[in-house]
């Protein structure tokens, strides 16, 4: 009986590692929706005190499966503490790349920013790179509910800067970039701040802003105007509250999946009343509030 009892509890002792990984696959299989939010984080890690646990704080409140980011000027001092390596996200689905090849010059120029991207996701590719004169675009292949989905987080330098002449050839060489390294028909989600307004093309004294109909001419399709078509409805400002420059575009995905739900959040910089160097600030006085980060939630199942 004795012998019986150590050997059962051998097999038991044995069978749990199997029990998790099956439970896990069981839960991955099951899940029937995801979350992605695309956030500009207003040069994080160039200041040692960045909020970065409010931060933290209001984006992982809606639960999250992709966090793509923007802004990123440190790693290790950004974007790895900002989202805990093995805590919020598995360390082996975090990507993030340092830029610092562009020094940076003149008004709107605040020099090179990298990029990060998270996901609870199986990653099925190691992380693509590229630098585009400051800003970078960083893309993944992942395994979401059996479907293999490439997720890109990019950005593209400001309209005031010394890129002006070269901006087209940035949406270009991004478009070029994921033609390169994704199959036909693979699904996939372009995420990030393109620094371009589509709604507006001839506001605010900039040049003209027709550079993301690159994208749409390569068969991307801007899920915020798709769902909001009423421009004065759903303006879908995602800066300073006045212009739409931050996207979630899509390319290719199945048809058994659709938009749960699409939406600018409240400004994380208004909510916990601090800037990015952890000053107080107050939203109806101050409009020093940058980004707002945009969620989209995507079921997998008719």
């Amino acid at each position: 009986m004795i012998k019986q009892y150590k050997l059962f509890s051998i097999l038991i002792v044995l069978l749990i590692p199997f029990y998790g990984l099956a439970n896990q696959i069981a839960c991955e299989i099951q899940k029937k929706e995801f979350t992605l939010i695309n956030w500009n984080a207003w040069e994080m890690g160039q200041k040692n005190n960045y909020p970065f646990l409010q931060v933290r704080e209001q984006l992982l409140s809606y639960k999250p499966d992709i966090v793509a980011l923007q802004e990123v000027k440190r790693c290790g001092s950004g974007f790895y503490n900002l989202l805990r390596p093995n805590i919020d996200f598995d360390i082996q689905k975090m990507w993030c790349a340092e830029n610092k090849a562009y020094p940076g010059r003149g008004e709107g120029s605040a020099g090179s920013y990298g990029i990060g991207l998270a996901s609870k996701f199986k990653t099925l590719s190691d992380k693509i790179i590229r630098e585009i004169h400051g800003r970078t675009v960083l893309g993944a292949k992942y395994l979401i509910n059996d479907k293999p989905v490439w997720i890109w987080s990019a950005h593209t330098a400001f309209v005031t800067s010394p890129t002006d002449t070269t901006r087209l050839s940035d949406f270009e060489t991004i478009a070029e970039l994921i033609n390169h390294h994704v199959s036909d028909s693979a699904p996939v989600i372009l995420a990030g701040d393109f620094n371009a307004d589509r709604d507006n093309p001839w506001g605010n004294n900039d040049p003209e802003r027709g550079e993301m109909q690159v994208f749409f001419d390569q068969g991307f399709i801007d899920l915020w105007r798709e769902k909001y078509p009423n421009i004065d409805n759903k303006p879908g400002h995602t800066y300073y509250d006045k212009s739409r420059i931050d996207y979630i575009l899509v390319r290719d995905l199945p048809l058994d999946w659709h938009v749960k739900e699409l939406k600018v959040l409240d400004n994380i910089w208004c909510d916990i009343k601090m800037d990015n160097q952890g000053k107080a600030i107050g939203c109806a006085t101050n409009a020093q509030v940058d980004h707002s980060p945009i969620l989209i939630r995507i079921a997998t199942e008719k």
